[in-house]
């Protein structure tokens, strides 16, 4: 701000805008924002109180010819009534119209003048009356102004003439013709109490100068804040542009396979290169049938485990027959021993790489993911199946012709619900951010774990956030076990209230507190997208924000239902 603290030269808020950004200002756009909503926020509080004392001053007036009272300081008290009254309505109306209309000229002679036509009020109604206590409210208001140097003198001037009027009526110099006149009162009462409005006049400016500035810096940290998230905005854009770049360039293009056979297929040119595979376009040798054939990369290829991982999913994928979740036709290795997995050739786009371009999805599109999961995890979980590592990129929206399906992909880690162990024995495997609370403890996981997973996607799709964002794994797997993610209606507009109730139990810590499988959880998000959840599962909910409340935390070891004083 300039060295007045206020708009000492500027005749109307244009101007200032204007004049804000040049060299000889020395301001910054920030600074000439700041003023901008200052001014607003200034032009805002006039209207109102603008608009109240109207009121009052009319009210008064109408009152006045049944009140007693000297008449002379009577006729000039009315005289400043009307003043008032036409100058607070004056500057109401102008507000009303358009709040860019309060100038800083205007500002000061509405101040000026209320200020000085209040005095004749005081001296009717009598200085030790109950106008002064009035008094802060009008001070309040001035000394809160944008404009520093009139925000502190029109207090001072208005603590100044009472000061001097209850001095002067205090020790007789002038006499005493108020409604409310201090004769018989102790002159060290009446000096007591001329200080006590005085110093209440003088916290009262205080006051009001501590908002203004509180409001000020508020403002400078929220516009600090939004430039930091556009930056931050930018910057994940870059990096979604960048990703999605290096992820094209090797697609439509000849690998180091292209060519060779796998099983019944010759591959072609790439379609897409994950962390530890790369997936090729594939034709039938025979009947020219497409399909996909996806292999390990050649550093991958020499790792055991990840083969053996590989080798797994094959194996497990070729066991499962739902229009929901990706068809694998054949397991094998190439002539170096490469291992490969031949399986349907789909087109379109993973649910990651939507959510990147488009933040969210709509809730019809919402039903239609959860109703299209809750089915391929339903028959993978009918197969003795558990995924356990569901999130958006191992879920692409497939279009077949005139229909757009969602399918599961990558059964690399899932576990059979018939097997005491798995290619990891025992170890925390998954996404971090997608895992279940038991899957990031490292202890055995049930279908419930995928429902956990499913709730979590849920969450991502519909609120553009996801329900653990933090900055590393440890603290992503802590948030897991131990903290709820903000209430989905709170992150995005909107939604069904009967939709957090759902999410809850979804993403309820403990397994016997989740709701029991992914149909379930697909049924009842569409009711509640609805607004039709069933009363059972609305006391379920109920019960399970109860348990863990949203946006807040468990301390490590207690019980489901003891809250934390941590968030």
């Amino acid at each position: 701000m300039p060295g007045s603290g206020g708009l000492t030269g500027a005749g109307t808020r244009g101007q200032t805008a204007a004049g804000s950004g040049t060299g000889t200002s020395g301001r910054t756009a920030a600074d000439a924002a700041m003023a901008e909503v200052l001014l607003t926020e200034e032009a805002t509080r006039a209207h109102g109180f603008a608009g109240l004392i109207a009121l009052v001053n009319l009210a008064v007036l109408i009152s006045l010819p049944w009140l007693g009272g000297y008449p002379p300081i009577k006729a000039v008290c009315g005289g400043g009534l009307l003043l008032m009254f036409l100058l607070s309505s004056y500057v109401w109306g102008v507000t009303r119209e358009d709040t860019a209309r309060y100038t800083v000229g205007l500002h000061r002679v509405y101040g000026w003048s209320i200020a000085t036509a209040v005095i004749p009020v005081e001296l009717y109604f009598g200085v030790f009356s109950p106008v002064p206590v009035v008094l802060t409210l009008g001070i309040y208001y001035l000394a809160q102004s944008y404009d520093r140097t009139h925000a502190f003198a029109i207090p001072a001037y208005v603590i100044g003439v009472y000061l001097a009027m209850a001095i002067c009526t205090a020790f007789g110099v002038m006499p005493d013709h108020g409604l409310f006149p201090a004769h018989g009162v102790d002159l060290r009462d009446v000096l007591f109490a001329s200080a006590a409005v005085v110093g209440v006049l003088a916290a009262t400016t205080g006051m009001a100068r501590v908002s203004r500035a509180s409001l000020r810096d508020a403002i400078r940290r929220s516009n600090e804040a939004l430039l930091m998230a556009q930056a931050r905005e930018a910057q994940l854009a870059e990096v979604h542009h960048q990703l999605d770049r290096a992820l094209r360039i090797a697609v439509g293009k000849p690998g180091r396979y292209t060519g060779q056979q796998a099983g019944d297929y010759v591959l072609g040119d790439v379609l897409g290169v994950g962390a530890i595979g790369e997936v090729y376009e594939a034709e039938h040798v025979r009947t020219g049938g497409a399909a996909a054939v996806k292999l390990l990369q050649q550093d991958a290829s020499a790792r055991e485990d990840l083969v053996e991982r590989f080798l797994r999913e094959g194996a497990i994928s070729s066991k499962l027959d739902s229009p929901n979740v990706v068809r694998v036709y054949d397991v094998g290795r190439m002539a170096d021993g490469a291992p490969y997995l031949t399986m349907e050739r789909l087109r379109g786009r993973d649910l990651a790489s939507r959510l990147r371009q488009e933040g969210l999805l709509s809730l019809r599109e919402m039903i239609r993911l959860a109703e299209e999961l809750g089915e391929g995890l339903r028959h993978a979980h009918n197969a003795g199946v558990v995924h356990r590592d569901l999130k958006p990129l191992n879920v692409f929206e497939a279009k077949e012709g005139d229909v757009t399906r969602w399918k599961i992909l990558d059964f690399g880690i899932s576990k059979l619900a018939t097997s005491s162990g798995t290619l990891t024995q025992q170890g925390v495997v998954g996404t971090p951010g997608y895992m279940s609370p038991e899957q990031a403890r490292g202890i055995d996981v049930d279908a419930r774990s995928d429902v956990f997973a499913m709730g979590v996607v849920l969450y991502r799709a519909m609120t553009g956030r996801p329900a653990f964002p933090g900055d590393n794994t440890p603290q992503i797997m802590f948030d897991i076990v131990y903290k709820t993610p903000p209430r989905p209606s709170l992150v995005a507009k909107g939604l069904p209230s009967d939709v957090d109730l759902v999410m809850a139990l979804a993403l309820a810590k403990d397994p016997e507190h989740r709701i029991e499988s992914a149909a379930a959880l697909a049924r009842a998000f569409k009711h509640a997208c609805r607004r039709k959840l069933d009363a059972e599962l609305r006391t379920r909910g109920h019960a399970a924000i109860r348990n863990y409340p949203w946006g807040r935390a468990l301390a490590p070891g207690m019980r489901p239902g003891q809250e934390s004083d941590q968030s």
